[in-house]
């Protein structure tokens, strides 16, 4: 694989995701207490999930393209599972060894939430007590794995029209939307942990997500398709720029028509995916300029210690929020007065321990897996994507 067809600058947007959500997961009390207000953690952490999803359907229609027989599509399942797995299980293990067993979810018996974690099936129960289990953010995960699940047809369908996933995702919306208010689902709260409830299947399940990663299929297709817009590199930056600005825009925006949405006595079901998942098309947009790599600001991101940190991205999302909760365990707390500081030495630690673990348990995991898992006859190995991740999330 040529380093040529890289897309670096998708590669360490990965890195800019995965830092917001470890801000927001920071923000308080414990250990360092930022202050952020509710709206502020959910721009935050919504942003950076909603841009994974967005991010990893481009990248893998970029990657692996249209998958024409079985053994493409098993061997395309192999590699999504070997990419993603390792790292999952070991930080399921680091809960199990690290926290006392009361916080490996929130439910009496961590037993079948347990097996629904270890098998990345956890998004897929709309119930708190399963997707939230042991290690929280690995939801995202296994909302990719649903994603990876429906790729071949969604990839089949892409190539006859374009916008028939886009299609698809928003009657997958339609349909969730309705079943939760036809079912009456109550939203997440202390009291609904082991109920069916709103939050999820709007804002986990693979299927009401699936329109985010639909739209970076969508990018893909058309950036693969046609010609590149015809500007200077001074064109291309204030293009990054504009789209930029969109984005910031938009996602704010969105936040507070939802919290608008929410006093005005709408359901929760619908100001839930305003929440969540409002922000896919102007996120396609972004991902797509800067794939054309031709502007300043993807000129800085595709310098080699961005790409890097983009690369060690998905260990450090992995990792961030069971180290949070092992500080929080054992009482560690950032004085007032250094509490910026302490983050940053945090962030070093974290981003250190994603390094070792991308060298010592990723990369190696995934070639023995995919190598273990892989059917013949394959066809020839695909463009390399965005580094070797795509995601929460997240490539071969």
């Amino acid at each position: 694989m040529s380093d040529r067809t890289k897309i670096h600058p998708l590669t360490s947007t990965r890195f800019i995701a995965a830092f917001l959500i470890l801000l927001a997961h920071s923000a308080g009390p414990a250990p360092f207490g930022f202050g952020f207000s509710t709206m502020t953690s959910f721009i935050l952490g919504s942003a950076g999930v909603a841009f994974f999803f967005v991010l990893s359907g481009f990248i893998l229609t970029y990657t692996y393209g249209t998958l024409a027989t079985v053994t493409d599509a098993r061997n395309f399942w192999a590699a999504r599972f070997s990419r993603i797995w390792p790292t999952h299980a070991l930080t399921f293990l680091m809960c199990v060894a690290l926290l006392p067993k009361e916080q490996w979810g929130l439910g009496a018996s961590p037993v079948l939430p347990g097996l629904a974690n270890i098998t990345l099936t956890h998004a897929f129960v709309p119930v708190p007590e399963f997707y939230f289990s042991f290690n929280a953010p690995s939801w995202t995960i296994s909302t990719e794995a649903g994603f990876y699940l429906l790729y071949p047809l969604a990839a089949l369908a892409l190539a006859r029209r374009a916008w028939l996933p886009v299609a698809g995702g928003i009657a997958a919306i339609i349909l969730m939307i309705a079943l939760t208010l036809g079912l009456g689902l109550p939203p997440f709260s202390g009291e609904t942990a082991h109920s069916v409830t709103s939050h999820g299947m709007i804002s986990v399940h693979p299927l009401t997500r699936f329109f985010e990663f639909a739209c970076g299929m969508f990018a893909a297709r058309i950036w693969m398709s046609r010609p590149q817009p015809q500007l200077s590199a001074v064109g291309f930056t204030a293009l990054e720029l504009g789209t930029l600005v969109a984005v910031i825009a938009s996602v704010v925006g969105f936040q507070h028509l939802a919290a608008a949405l929410e006093a005005q006595g709408l359901p929760d079901a619908v100001t839930l995916w305003v929440h969540f998942g409002s922000s896919a098309i102007p996120f396609a947009l972004l991902i797509y300029v800067l794939a054309c790599a031709r502007g300043r600001i993807a000129r800085v991101l595709s310098v080699p210690f961005f790409v890097v940190l983009g690369e060690v991205s998905f260990a450090m999302y992995m990792l961030h929020q069971v180290v949070l909760r092992v500080m929080v365990d054992r009482g560690l707390q950032a004085p007032a007065e250094f509490i910026w500081p302490a983050f940053a030495l945090f962030v070093v630690f974290i981003v250190g321990l994603s390094y070792a673990v991308w060298v010592v348990v990723e990369r190696p995991a995934r070639r023995t897996l995919n190598q273990l898992l892989r059917r013949e006859p394959a066809r020839a190995l695909p463009r390399a994507g965005a580094g070797d991740n795509d995601q929460p999330a997240l490539q071969r």
